[in-house]
């Protein structure tokens, strides 16, 4: 299983920061400076895009709010069996496939399609083959800043090393 980033949204910053200066006044990436965020990241623009420059509740808050992850997407081009691309392609049917046989996929979706993907992929009940796909996935997403987004979920690490995703359990306390 090779997977490797292939294209991500990237805005043009010149027009995207005059363009909101000269209507609201303010730069949307001032609120970049107060986290680990940098402007050359491929999650700042999504973190901008409450334009409220409050860019870590974009990202943590944001896939509730479907409208701003939609704004961003990104494509991972694919070395895989054919059984599992056959697998794989049916169990997630939201995400963009171009398919080459016999194993280049490419795939592409939105941050809200990945947001839901990476979960539903990352969970436990999952074969171990899709959740190696999608640990290699959620990898890259947090080496890119993407990581804030999956906070409403408790991580922790399976049998076999891969990341496992479930929803956080409320305290009784």
């Amino acid at each position: 299983m090779k997977i490797y980033p292939l294209a991500v949204t990237r805005p043009d910053w010149e027009t995207y920061i005059k363009t909101v200066q000269e209507i609201l006044g303010f730069s949307p990436s001032v609120g970049l400076g107060e986290t680990y965020i940098k402007i050359e990241s491929p999650a700042a623009y999504l973190a901008t895009l409450d334009l409220e420059n409050r860019p870590l509740n974009q990202l943590r808050r944001g896939h509730f709010i479907k409208s701003s992850f939609n704004h961003v997407s990104f494509s991972f081009i694919c070395s895989l069996e054919q059984p599992f691309i056959v697998d794989f392609v049916i169990q997630f049917p939201n995400l963009q496939y171009i398919y080459r046989k016999p194993s280049l996929l490419i795939v592409t979706a939105t941050m809200t399609e990945w947001y839901l993907a990476v979960r539903r992929g990352l969970n436990v009940s999952q074969e171990r083959n899709i959740r190696e796909f999608f640990h290699i996935i959620y990898g890259f997403f947090s080496r890119y800043g993407f990581q804030d987004i999956w906070t409403d979920l408790e991580k922790s690490t399976g049998k076999d090393s891969f990341i496992v995703m479930g929803a956080k359990y409320e305290s009784s306390h």
